[in-house]
This record gives C-alpha cells, structure tokens and sequence, in this order.
C-alpha cells in the first residue's frame, strides 16, 4: 500500500525516479494492488477527491505522452531522412577512401557510426513511450476496478454491519427462549413436586385421623385397664423400679396374649421360670396378678451399665444359689476382666455386632481384634479362634450364636486375604475401603459382606464344606482433599453384576457389568468418594460418554488392545493420535483417558512419547542413531564445554553430538571434518547421492530414502506419516473416518492436482511409478 502511495505521489507532483537509465525515458508507472481487502485500513483524508485528482493528472500524462509521441515520431522522420542522407554520405566516403586519406575517412566513418547509434537510442525512446502509454490504459482500468471495489466495500460494510446486529438480537433471542424453556422446566417440576407434596399431605392427614381415633380408643382401653389394676391392688405401696416400667407397660399395650400361651413362663407366671429374655415380654392383667404374688426381688439389685447408662438388674453378690434366674450383667471371665467396669449383656452384644461387620478392616497384624465395648477402656477380649468366642457367646446367653461364628470366620477370612495382599495398606487406606464399600451396598451395587448367599454348603470332591473364599481384591484409587488420591482394597466379587449381560461389538462377548445407568448417573451415585476407581472397575468403558456424547458399545480389554495397537501404528508419532476405536467417532483421546484405559506398559511408553516429543525441539536433544533404537535424550553438562562423544542410555549406542553421526572413533570433531572436507575424495559424492535420494522426515529430520512401495510414507524411527512428494502431513491428507483430502498436499505437489492418490502408485520415484502404471494400463 505504500507503494501505491509513493507512486501517486510522484506522478501528482510529476517527479521522475532517478535511476532512469535512459536519457528521456519515462518514469516507471505504478502499479495498483490487484486487489482491496474489506478490512485495509487507509490513511488519506479524502479518499474521492485523491482518486479523481489522481484520474485527472494521468489523463494529463496521458496528452503529454502524446505530444511527445507526435513530435518524436516527426523527429524519427527528420532523423530518418537525415540517415539516408549519412547513408549515401557514407557511401561517397567509402568510395573515396580508396583515393583519399584512409585516417580522415575513419574519423567520419566513427562519427557516422554514433549518429546512427543516436538514431537507434531515439527508436529505443519511441518503444518506450509506446510502452507507457500501454501502461497508462492499463493503470486506467485497474482505476476504474479500484473506483468500484470502493463502492463494493462501503456495501459490503454496511451489510455486514446489518449481519452483526443481526446475528446480535438473534443471540439475544436465543439466551432468552433458553431463559424461558429452562423456567418453564423449573416451574413445570416445582408445579409437579408441589401437587405430590400435597398429594402425601392429603394421604399423611387421613393417617392422622386414623391414628388420633385409635390412640383414643387406647387411652379408653388403658384407662378401663388402670382401673381393673388398681383395684386388684397389685400396684401397693411397695412400688420398685422395675414394677413402674411394667406398670407402664401396661399401660402402652393393652392387647393381651400377644407371645401366646406355648412360652412356658407365661403359662405358669412363675418366678422360677423367670429369666433375662423374659424381663420385657407383656403380660395381661392376669399374668401380672400372679407374679405378683410370687414374685420375691430380695435377691436383685440394680446397677446402672457403663455403655448405654440405663439401669439394669443384677444378683446380688454372695448369693451362691439365688432361686431367680434373672442377671442382666455378664460374670468375670478371661474375655471380660479388662476392667472394672460393668456392661449390661445388651450392650456387650451389639459391641460384637458391630465389630464383626466392620471393625475387621482395621489392625490386620493382630490376632486378638475384639474389643471391649466400654470406649475408655477398649482393651482386647483376648478372642483369637472361634472356641473364645463361642465360650463369651455362652456367656452372654444370644440366641444367635451360630450367625456371630459363621460372621466372624468369614470376617477372619477377609482379614487374612487383606494381610495377604502386596504391598501393604495402611489403617487409613483400609477404613476409606470400608467407607466406599459400605456406600456402594447402601446404594445396591454391592452385596453385604455377610450375606449369605456367599456361604457354600455344598461338600467338594473331598467330602468337606470348602472354607469361605473372599475372592480377588483390586487396589483401587479414590481421590482425597486436593488433587490427593489413596490405593485402598476392593472385593470384586461382591459388586451387583446386571441382567442381562451386555454384548461388546469388537469381540462379541457377553459381559455382565454393573448396573450405573449413564456416566452422569454414575457419577452422581458415586457423589464424595469419586476417583478412577468408579471407572476402573466397570467392563465397558463408558467413561468416553462424557466426550464422545455416543453409546459406549465395545468392552474396555477391546478398547485397551486397540490402545496398544495404535501406539505400535504410530509410534514416536503417537502423541495426540490416540482415538476412539468407534467407526462414527475417531475423537482423540485425552492424557487422562489413555492413563485410566491403556495398559500400563502402553501407557507408559505413550508418557515417554509425549516427553521425547516435547524435547525434540531443544537444541540440546538427540535421537538414538542405533537401527531400531526409539530412544532420545537432552545432553547437557551444565556450565562446562560438552564432550561431543556421547551415549544412549537406553542401548548405550556411541554418537557425536555435534555432526549427529555415530561416533567417528580416533578422530576429533575438527580432524573429522578435515578428512570430511580434504580426505575423503568420496565425501561428496557421498552428499550429493544423500541429497539426490533422500529426504528428511518432517517429523525427527532423519534422512529417509524412498523403497519400492506407495508414496504415503512411514517414518521408521517415529512413526511419523507424510506425503513423500511434497511432505505433507498424512493425517491432514487422509484423516481417520473422513474422506482422502486432496486440498492438504502442499502447492506444487502433482498429487494435489490429480485425481491419482499416493497410495494408488509405487516406484522409488514418481517417473518410474507413472510409467509402471501406464505399463499395468492404470
């Protein structure tokens, strides 16, 4: 644009350029671009009035051309004339030169030479003028062009300026309709939730009203009970602890007969037949006059437990044969005399319980993990097989006794496979263990451990019940506070597998998954403990949703050979190529997909992959020159000159850092390249066939020579693929799942204007290939 500028300029102010190389020729014209972008930005203060100033001091140039055409074209006449005069001058001369002075004759023929050589410059001059004036009409034309393509852009400017405000209140409109659809499915669900909580207030107010006219009836039932009570006068004055919890009793039950008469304590009512199961069971009004009469408590005392704080009965001590069977207290035994404190049957119980279904996951180097209930003391009850305790479960009188042993061989089974298992967790790992795997039975995609379904009764081969097998246990990783994750341990035997199973469509087979529903689903599920975990142990990698927005139907082992497989395709060249094995999706995928998917050996090498080609544009990096050596490293030695003689750390190949050669031994750099530049008389015959016949990769610059074969070549060191005529990027020329590109070899490729494709021929050149194909009547 500057040059238009310059160029006007000097033709306004009717300047000539001075490096004109001809006396009286004209200044160059200055050429108008070819073509005014819409977004040129120009700095003249009136663009019309330059223009047709401009217009007018051509046409000007235009009349003086022309008269300096006219008056040189009657000069050419005049000089015309006067050269035949010289001409039949000079033949005059020549005629008496062979009778005059032969010095003087010479002298006026060199003169006559000039004037003819004058006269040759002048024709020159006129060609020139012609020239111009050619140049002229075309700058005219180009004006004409520039005049309406200045009309066009202030069109072009205004309708694109309409386009935007346009394309602005269509925005506008679009956030709003999405503003509007998303209140009216807000509101649309509110309406919805409302109508259903009314919906349950309605149902919960009808309960009520039942409810209300029932608890009157039992007040009505109650009362008529009270009055029947006292005045059989079994509530006297020698009122007990336990006689008012019955007496309420009483008074919060009215139906009668609710165990029956098959128990043999309330058949009879008898106080020898009164035990600690019995203490709470409801008695009629009947019931309760005849114990009443029997019943003699000097032989009870109570004490208040140590757990749960609420006042039990108990013997009291040195009674040697009490006639009352009722003792709410365990005895001292080796199991429960860690301390001195006192823990009602109850409580000791529900402590086994709870230790058995989850404290098991924790202290996996002890023998003796029970504990006693009592939180300060939490000393061990010295249980280390099933004998102990079912000895304390004796104690204890429970009536399940074979569910706590069958619960607590199981639990030693799971402890034992945990011990078992390398490398070790720690009491951390193992707690959020259980805290994820009692989320996922809460949830219902895991089994309970004690379910007993698990529980095999059927004898083998040998004649004995097999022991309880946990199965096999995966090291997992859940996230933490931060960007922390932990390896805890999971049973998969005991994940919820659904029916029916689900196909893969790469290797057909019939997989039964976990039931997650979508991956946001999942995801939601999983709220607070999320990690690979949740994707690690699913059969289908359905993970890929997220992104590639199709159904996940192929298995994650066929996702992860066809990771492997293309990594082994593209090699160095693999970074960023790694995709999604669907036919309709090809969607590369991420570092973190290729990390939780691909095997590790493959993952790992995709890692160095993506390193090496990170470095490969420092100056400092080489690749391995060994055949077959995929390696690359940086050298580097700090401050201190670098020893040019260097090694592979993967192969230990020698090499020279400086000429990227291998290791010329017994020779400097500087006598390498002596004998390089004066002896080695085939050094350059050498380059020239190097130069002649190879060419570098695009990818690692390695000097690579064409075979035999087609002309989509594959780097052998990295795997980098690329059009051998014009080095193109083979995966902008034929990318996965689409159609061959023609448009991505670069200018001057003859593939990029025929309808032939670098695969449809084969030679070590193009000439070669074209006549083999006219050979083959391609």
């Amino acid at each position: 644009m500057s040059r238009l500028r310059r160029s006007i300029a000097s033709l306004l102010h009717g300047k000539k350029p001075a490096d004109t190389s001809m006396s009286g020729a004209l200044p160059p014209v200055p050429e108008l671009p070819t073509s005014i972008t819409l977004n040129e930005d120009y700095e003249f203060v009136d663009e019309q009035a330059l223009q047709q100033a401009f217009v007018e001091s051509l046409h000007e140039r235009n009349r003086t051309l022309e008269w300096e055409r006219d008056a040189e074209k009657l000069a050419r006449q005049m000089v015309e004339e006067s050269l035949r005069a010289k001409m039949a001058e000079v033949d005059g001369l020549l005629l008496k030169v062979q009778a005059g002075p032969a010095e003087e004759n010479r002298e006026r023929i060199r003169r006559l030479e000039l004037s003819i050589h004058d006269i040759g410059d002048k024709k020159r001059v006129e060609r020139d003028v012609e020239e111009r004036v050619l140049q002229v009409g075309e700058l005219e034309a180009r004006l004409n062009e520039y005049q309406i393509g200045s009309s066009a852009k202030a069109a072009a400017e205004e309708h694109m300026a309409r386009v935007v405000k346009l394309q602005k209140e269509k925005s506008q409109v679009e956030k709003r309709v999405k503003v509007l659809q998303a209140d009216e499915v807000h509101f649309g669900a509110e309406w919805e939730e409302r109508a259903r909580e009314l919906k349950k207030v309605r149902l919960q107010n009808r309960e009520l009203r039942g409810l209300v006219a029932a608890l009157n009836q039992e007040v009505k039932n109650a009362e008529a009970q009270m009055r029947e009570i006292k005045a059989s006068r079994v509530l006297d004055a020698s009122l007990t602890p336990r006689i008012m919890v019955v007496s309420k009793l009483l008074r919060e039950h009215t139906r009668e007969g609710v165990h029956g008469s098959d128990d043999a304590f309330l058949q009879s009512c008898s106080p020898r037949l009164l035990t600690n199961q019995n203490l709470d069971i409801q008695l009629n009004t009947n019931q309760a006059k005849v114990l009443m009469e029997d019943l003699a408590v000097g032989e009870l005392i109570i004490i208040a437990c140590d757990v749960c704080l609420l006042p039990r009965l108990a013997s009291k001590p040195g009674v040697a044969r009490p006639r009352l069977r009722v003792d709410e207290f365990i005895g001292r035994s080796r199991h429960t005399s860690c301390c001195s404190k006192s823990v009602c049957r109850q409580c000791f119980l529900q402590s086994l319980d709870k230790a058995l279904e989850v404290d098991w996951w924790v202290n996996l180097g002890v023998t003796d993990w029970l504990r006693c209930p009592v939180s300060s003391c939490e000393a061990s009850l010295n249980i280390g097989h099933n004998a102990g305790l079912e000895t304390l479960l004796h104690q204890l009188g429970g009536e399940d006794t074979a569910r706590h042993l069958e619960m607590y061989e199981r639990a030693e089974a799971f402890r034992a496979a945990l011990s078992r298992h390398l490398p070790d967790f720690s009491n951390e790992a193992l707690l959020a263990a259980a805290c994820l795997q009692n989320h996922l039975v809460t949830i219902g995609r895991m089994h309970n451990f004690f379910d007993p379904m698990f529980t095999n009764r059927i004898p083998d081969e040998t004649g004995r019940v097999p022991s309880f097998n946990p199965g096999k246990i995966r090291a997992v990783s859940v996230d933490q506070d931060g960007d922390n994750s932990i390896d805890v341990p999971l049973f998969i035997s005991f994940l919820r597998r659904q029916e029916p199973p689900k196909s893969c469509i790469v290797c057909t087979e019939n997989l039964f998954d976990i039931h997650t529903g979508s991956a946001e689903e999942w995801l939601e599920l999983c709220e607070g403990l999320h990690g690979t975990w949740m994707w690690g142990i699913l059969l289908f990698p359905i993970k890929l949703e997220l992104e590639c927005r199709h159904t996940i139907d192929f298995c994650t082992a066929c996702l992860r050979s066809h990771l492997k497989a293309q990594l082994e395709q593209h090699g160095r060249g693999a970074s960023g190529r790694l995709s999604c094995p669907s036919a309709d999706c090809g969607r590369k995928l991420s570092y973190q997909e290729i990390q939780l998917y691909g095997e590790r050996d493959t993952f790992t090498q995709y890692d160095k992959y993506l390193q090496l080609d990170a470095l490969n544009h420092l100056p400092n990096f080489r690749w391995c020159l060994r055949p077959g050596c995929s390696s690359g490293q940086l050298y580097d030695d700090d401050d201190r000159p670098m020893d040019p003689h260097m090694y592979c750390d993967e192969c230990r190949f020698e090499m020279c850092f400086v000429h990227s050669v291998p290791w010329h031994a017994g020779q400097t750099c500087a006598q390498y390249d002596s004998v390089r530049a004066h002896g080695d008389p085939e050094f350059q015959q050498t380059q020239d066939w190097i130069k002649n016949n190879t060419k570098p990769c695009p990818g690692c610059k390695e000097n690579i020579q064409k075979g035999e074969y087609c002309f989509h070549m594959t780097c052998t060191r990295c795997r980098y693929e690329f059009c051998w005529e014009c080095l193109a990027d083979w995966k902008l020329i034929a990318p996965e799942n689409t159609t061959y590109n023609l448009e991505a070899h670069k200018r001057g490729c003859p593939f990029r204007t025929n309808e032939v494709t670098p695969t449809q021929i084969s030679g070590t050149n193009l000439q070669e290939a074209l006549r083999r194909r006219r050979r083959n009547g391609g």
